[in-house]
């Protein structure tokens, strides 16, 4: 197929049968990753907003366009016939679009499906989760899929701003806070492009990870 790394577009044609009528066209895009690279993954639903475009939404939109610029990759979540995932930067999206409400616990089921299957895709002795976004809720779904404990930031979605899983309980702050470059290079420090040649390392514990967790009590 002569498929590149990222996005490659793909078109589907129907030919009409009927004189006069246009072949019906339809395209998607495929997503193609090296097994190396590291995944963010966004459950859209929760973290981002209401279905209108709104200030989180583009607040949101501007810190993922930088997690792209930073050389991670982009997956959506989400169970909504309609969001906002339009506006946002382009990326693939796991959808299942069941009707259910957001916080029951069959969307937290869902959700974890989700994950999983992502990770099936990859090499066993491979975990290709960097950090996660979601709420509460649903923080176990993401924790149970393989994401460190500290790599996971939970939405207060009464109010729309950001907790850290462990760290950052007693604190909050917003994704235009976040974007800081003294705060964000060390939450997602610049991946290279010479990654695809080599070995999947695990930064959880990096002396100059922001999300490192603090050493167990003894």
């Amino acid at each position: 197929m002569n498929l590149a790394y990222g996005a490659n577009t793909l078109e589907f044609r129907v030919q009409s049968t009927v004189c006069g009528d246009d072949d019906v066209r339809v395209t998607s895009t495929l997503f193609m990753w090296h097994a190396s690279s590291k995944l963010v993954v966004a459950d859209i639903d929760l973290v981002v907003g209401s279905d209108s475009f709104d200030r989180s939404a583009s607040s949101a939109a501007d810190f993922f366009t930088h997690v792209l610029g930073h050389g991670y990759q982009l997956i959506y979540l989400s169970s909504r016939r309609r969001s906002v995932r339009d506006e946002l930067p382009h990326a693939p999206l796991l959808g299942a679009f069941l009707g259910l409400a957001l916080d029951t616990p069959d969307q937290t089921s869902v959700k974890l499906a989700m994950l999983q299957q992502l990770q099936a895709l990859y090499p066993p002795d491979v975990n290709p989760f960097y950090a996660g976004l979601t709420n509460a809720h649903h923080a176990h779904a993401f924790l149970h899929s393989g994401l460190h404990p500290g790599k996971v930031l939970v939405m207060d979605g009464g109010r729309f701003r950001l907790a850290h899983q462990k760290v950052l309980k007693a604190t909050d702050t917003s994704y235009a806070d976040l974007k800081d470059p003294r705060t964000f290079d060390m939450m997602f420090p610049p991946v290279q492009q010479q990654q695809h040649d080599a070995t999947f390392q695990e930064e959880a514990f990096n002396d100059m990870n922001f999300w490192r967790l603090p050493p167990p009590r003894m």
